[in-house]
């Protein structure tokens, strides 16, 4: 058995090292080519961090050496799963040296049938065998042609260290600096006029505290002139932070649009004094509707209003605190139900749709601050309609007569006191109205400015009007710039079919189903039925006729057995 052992054991060893050295030339020749693309990067492209020799020569070092190791690991791992065991090269032994599997039956034989008379005549006719062969005539390794592979790469790496690192090109680099800065200043400049226009605009309003909050944001532009910040990265991220400050000052006060829609409802309000204030709160003016409550303070206080004219002014005053409260209960209960269907949306298991109505449920929470303040105003309308019912509604005469005396001197001044509470109201509501008017207008101008901040970062990325600005001039053959006649180019087409995703949907039942129930066999039960089948041991076969090869050999067999 130890010329057995010795012949397969050399066997082995040669075949495990062809499968090495197979797989190494394929790692080799793949990992080199990652490291020549690796030392081509800097020939192509300037890197800043590779102008000094010894970091040049420190990443000529690394992609190298990192090829050669991580082609080294490949391949070891790669012929650990290839490895070839004793009984495999005892195989390839028996059937590269025609010994009929002499081999492979001595070492695969157990140690109770070795030690039969059967048993100890195979392992001798086994030694025999291997005595008289030698395993380096049939596992030699002159087919190793894949050795060649890696001089590939290497012939590239050598033609690579004669290229020129790429150069920095300073005139390049300061045209796009150039163009950055100039790019920078335009949007910068830009920005400004827009918010000049907007102090304007709300400095003739005689709004201080928006006129205020807007100084402030416009100090801020200020510092983004490229003179302090000639940074473009830096310049973004000082819009995106002033973007986050208007995004929460608009948290604060909600959505001029939606007001307004919602103020646009009390056009037909009122026939009476009032009429022209809701026509100005419908059109969203409330300046102009506090100069009206004013007007109409002032008239009630001078004693200018007739009695039929408090009369229609207090129900005009009325409807419109019945429609604030209406406008109130209507966002309430808007609210109400998104906040239901958010629910229902997430029971169906459907976050997209609920995730949208979360976004309307915001923007509704935005407008709170407006809906309180509309109820505060319909409270202190319907206070002054109580007053001007009370100073203007006390008769003055009883039966006809008039009363006269301490009576009717009280009388009076309750009357006189409570025409003077309804004005005072009204002049309250008025003083409500502009700083409502003071809020829409702060509103449209944090818009304004939220839409040119955008305009204001795609300047500095060099759009205008969504079109790219390039700094240099394409290369090649193209089309022109400028007007021209509009040409059909042939465009390729195709067809996709996107198959949507399904959700999980209700049970539906449609119906009984005709037969009996009938459970059939599990997966677990069929694989259990093969392996009982393949773990049985095969039937004896007792009449088999075998080829003359291995009658032959058996007769042998047979023949040495017995002695002859």
């Amino acid at each position: 058995m130890n010329d057995v052992n010795r012949q397969v054991t050399q066997a082995r060893r040669r075949l495990n090292l062809y499968s090495f050295m197979h797989v190494l030339s394929w790692a080799l020749f793949a990992g080199l080519i990652v490291a020549a693309i690796g030392l081509l990067v800097p020939k192509v492209w300037y890197l800043s961090f590779l102008e000094t020799q010894d970091h040049h020569d420190a990443w000529t070092a690394g992609w190298l050496i990192g090829g050669c190791a991580l082609s080294l690991i490949v391949a070891g791992l790669l012929s650990i799963r290839k490895f070839v065991d004793t009984s495999t090269a005892a195989i390839e032994v028996d059937k590269r040296f025609g010994l009929k599997e002499r081999l492979s039956s001595a070492l695969s034989i157990d140690d109770g049938t070795a030690e039969t008379e059967v048993g100890q005549a195979l392992l001798k006719d086994a030694d025999r065998s291997a005595e008289v062969i030698d395993v380096r005539d049939k596992f030699r390794f002159e087919r190793l042609k894949d050795l060649a592979l890696p001089l590939i790469p290497i012939a590239i790496l050598f033609a690579i260290t004669f290229l020129p690192n790429a150069v920095f090109d300073k005139e390049a680099a300061a045209s796009d600096a150039t163009v950055e800065v100039e790019n920078v200043k335009k949007a910068v400049k830009e920005m400004q006029k827009k918010i000049e226009k907007q102090r304007k605009s709300l400095e003739a309003a005689g709004l201080k505290d928006a006129l205020a909050k807007l100084d402030s944001l416009k100090r801020k532009f200020d510092g983004l002139e490229p003179e302090n910040m000639p940074d473009k990265k830096q310049a973004l991220v000082e819009l995106n932070d002033i973007k986050k400050e208007i995004e929460e000052r608009q948290k604060e006060l909600g959505g001029s649009k939606d007001l307004r829609e919602s103020l646009n409802k009390l056009k037909d309000v009122g026939n009476g004094p009032a009429k022209k204030v809701a026509e100005a709160m419908s059109k969203g003016d409330m300046k102009m509707a506090a100069k009206a409550v004013k007007e109409l303070a002032e008239k009630l206080k001078s004693g200018k209003m007739s009695e039929a004219e408090k009369k229609k002014l207090a129900n005009d005053i009325k409807q419109l605190a019945k429609e604030f409260q209406k406008i109130q209960q209507q966002h309430k209960a808007k609210k109400e139900q998104l906040k239901k269907d958010i629910k229902k949306a997430m029971e169906q298991g459907d976050p997209n749709k609920a995730a949208k109505l979360q976004a309307k449920l915001d923007e509704m929470e935005k407008q709170q601050r407006q809906m309180d303040k509309m109820k505060k105003m319909a409270q202190k309308m319907q206070d002054c309609a109580n007053c001007m019912k009370q100073g203007g509604g006390k008769k003055q005469q009883k039966n006809g007569q008039p009363q006269n005396g301490k009576k009717g001197e009280q009388g009076q001044a309750q009357q006189q006191q409570d025409l003077e509470d309804a004005a005072k109201g009204l002049e309250d509501l008025a003083k409500e109205m502009e700083q409502m008017e003071e809020e829409l207008k702060e509103m449209e101008a944090l818009e304004d400015l939220e839409k040119a901040i955008g305009e204001a970062k795609g300047g500095m990325n060099g759009k205008e009007s969504d079109k790219p600005q390039w700094s240099k001039n394409a290369k090649g053959k193209g089309k022109g710039a400028g007007e021209r006649e509009r040409e059909e180019d042939k465009t390729g087409k195709y067809k996709s079919r996107v198959k949507g995703q399904l959700q999980k949907g209700q049970t539906v039942v449609t119906g009984d189903a005709d037969g009996n129930n009938i459970s059939g066999r599990s997966t677990s039960e069929v694989r259990e039925i093969v392996r009982q089948s393949m773990s049985d041991k095969a039937d004896p076969l007792e009449n088999q006729v075998l080829p003359k090869s291995q009658r032959d050999h058996a007769k042998e067999y047979f023949e040495k057995l017995r002695g002859n």
